[in-house]
């Protein structure tokens, strides 16, 4: 589902009956070379407060960075438990061209677990608008550049 952005339109916030869940994950790449970059994930704090200043109660966030894995395990099941534990009605994956290969995986997990879950790609990888990322499956939305604005009008519409 790729939604329009309409510039012109206002904002309508959707009344929900309890607060919408959002998980917001950092990938990490599966090499242990230069790809492998630990760093604070501004980007999913900036997504997080600006849910929150748009949305207030009606929004839940939770962050899983991915890069505080150990680097001899996998992720994919400590991120299988955390999303069995939040269920996302929205999930938000933020990685770089060097973390590609992870979007789909990250994305089946959560679509595995919930198929209606609404699954957002976003970070330095999609405003590169690779192609690679509109043909996952599992992938809803890409959202390129700075995603504040996006994501809290598609999270206002659930």
């Amino acid at each position: 589902m790729r939604l329009p952005r309409a510039d012109s339109a206002p904002l309508m916030i959707v009344p929900r009956t309890a607060p919408l869940r959002v998980a917001l994950v950092n990938l990490r790449a599966r090499t242990k070379d230069w790809h492998h970059i630990h760093m604070v994930p501004l980007g999913l704090m900036y997504l997080s407060a600006a849910l929150k200043k748009a949305l207030g109660e009606r929004v839940e966030v939770e962050l899983f960075d991915c890069t505080t894995c150990p680097e001899q395990e996998v992720p994919d099941e400590a991120l299988r438990r955390w999303l069995a534990r939040v269920k996302p009605d929205l999930l938000g994956i933020r990685g770089f061209s060097s973390q590609a290969e992870e979007f789909p995986i990250v994305a089946r997990i959560a679509k595995e677990l919930d198929p209606a879950v609404l699954v957002v790609a976003g970070g330095p990888h999609a405003s590169t608008n690779s192609p690679s990322l509109y043909a996952v499956a599992d992938i809803d939305h890409v959202a390129p550049f700075e995603g504040e604005e996006v994501l809290v009008e598609i999270a206002a519409k659930l």
